[in-house]
């Protein structure tokens, strides 16, 4: 939230908090599936738990990482990572 303030994100642009709270429920999801499917183990255990991370990123990022873009890609030029860049500061010299 820090980061998004410090870069002219209001708190309501900001998807940092949704983001970060929608990580909670997966992880709860994730544990309860895992509970379900009990201690086995196997390759296919870690290959659904990967792909079930990747989707979820996936599917949650954008929540938190379209307001940034789009806030920079408005006509702003300069580095992305805002005023709080260290590329700014090399690229001056």
């Amino acid at each position: 939230m820090l980061g998004d303030l410090a870069n002219d994100l209001t708190y309501a642009q900001s998807g940092a908090i949704r983001f970060f709270t929608t990580q909670a429920l997966g992880i709860m999801i994730e544990d309860g599936v895992q509970e379900m499917w009990g201690r086995s183990q196997g390759r296919w255990k870690r290959v659904v738990g990967f792909l079930w991370v990747w989707a979820f990123l996936a599917w949650t990022s954008p929540c938190w990482m379209f307001a940034p873009i789009v806030a920079r890609a408005s006509g702003e030029s300069g580095p992305l990572m805002g005023r709080l860049s260290l590329a700014r500061y090399y690229a001056s010299r």
